[in-house]
């Protein structure tokens, strides 16, 4: 959730337009919404990020503009006679968070598709090691004095300069400072790509979000990659890839109740030429795969048996966590 603010360029003064939210359901489908400053102060039901609603009575059309945060085709408007329920009592199936990676080996060749960078028409969602990290500064812009924090982003094998601006700096910057585990890991959404020369810059925007070593299924499959490929923090990355460390093999994991999934389809992605990849989209590289369970299951009775595949949404109901979150308490627990 985040404000829409103009900026009156006569007066300098800001103003409120409304807010903007996206929300998330059980089926890990996303949409943006908005909702005009003066319906907002009207709600008989405060909004809060991570809490569970019932929406009822909006419409919606065709989402435009530049720089969306999310891949839906559409976006939801509340209108006067719109109703907002809370609900109290939680949902596993519901996420807090949905992600839509770009692989960082694939931000240059998506920054230049775009004729006009300055307004591409999504923003992207990044994943990988924070390196050189700046502390905190202000300097001067077009909007005043602002605060800035920058660092190298990095998946082992490519690395990209990144800005974070505004209130977001400084809760970078804190955040940044409370890290124990490292390499830090940070997720960055929602951030705008440039391109100068040859390399790759990533700016964050209003509608970014930062999250340092989250607990997230993500950032656990990004370690296992990273500790498997043998990495090492870098103080001078360059940003052009780096081939894999080979390793002796200690231990092969039997990982028949699960498989590594694309984001987006959900479907089975294959290694192709070293690179996981989704075939059912585009061949699109999939640089930290989801897990998901597939539990095959064999049942009989007196005169048969049968093979039953429970699949990720029944199992997860079962367990109440994820396979990535049950395969790191098996780690753990060995």
């Amino acid at each position: 959730m985040w404000p829409s603010i103009s900026i009156q360029a006569t007066q300098g003064r800001e103003n409120l337009k409304g807010y903007n939210l996206i929300l998330l359901d059980d089926n890990n489908s996303h949409v943006q919404a908005f909702i005009y400053a003066d319906q907002w102060n009207s709600m008989a039901v405060n909004i809060d990020e991570g809490s569970i609603y019932v929406i009822s009575n909006f419409y919606t059309k065709e989402a435009t503009g530049s720089c969306r945060p999310v891949s839906s085709k559409i976006l939801i408007n509340f209108s006067p006679s719109t109703t907002v329920q809370k609900l109290t009592e939680d949902d596993f199936m519901i996420p807090l968070h949905k992600f839509e990676f770009v692989g960082l080996g694939d931000l240059f060749s998506m920054a230049t598709k775009c004729p006009n960078d300055e307004y591409p028409e999504y923003s992207t969602d990044i994943i990988g090691v924070v390196e050189d990290f700046e502390h905190i500064s202000s300097i001067k812009t077009k909007f005043g004095q602002r605060n800035i924090v920058r660092f190298r982003i990095t998946d082992g094998r490519n690395s990209h300069k990144v800005s974070i601006w505004g209130d977001l700096a400084v809760k970078a910057e804190n955040d940044y400072n409370k890290a124990v585990e490292t390499p830090v890991i940070a997720i960055v959404t929602s951030t705008r790509l440039k391109t100068y020369k040859s390399s790759v810059q990533i700016s964050s925007l209003p509608s970014s979000k930062l999250f340092l070593n989250m607990d997230s299924d993500s950032v656990v499959a990004m370690r296992y990659r990273l500790e498997e490929e043998g990495y090492t923090v870098s103080q001078q990355s360059t940003g052009t890839p780096q081939e894999p460390v080979a390793q002796k093999v200690q231990n092969v994991e039997e990982a028949d109740w699960w498989y590594n999934s694309c984001s987006d389809c959900e479907g089975e992605v294959e290694k192709v030429e070293g690179k996981l990849t989704c075939t059912n989209c585009t061949n699109k590289t999939i640089d930290v795969p989801e897990k998901r369970y597939r539990i095959v299951i064999l049942a009989e009775d007196s005169s048969e048996a049968y093979n039953f595949i429970l699949m990720d949404r029944a199992t997860r109901r079962l367990t109440g966590m994820t396979a990535t979150k049950m395969q790191s308490e098996m780690l753990k627990a060995s």
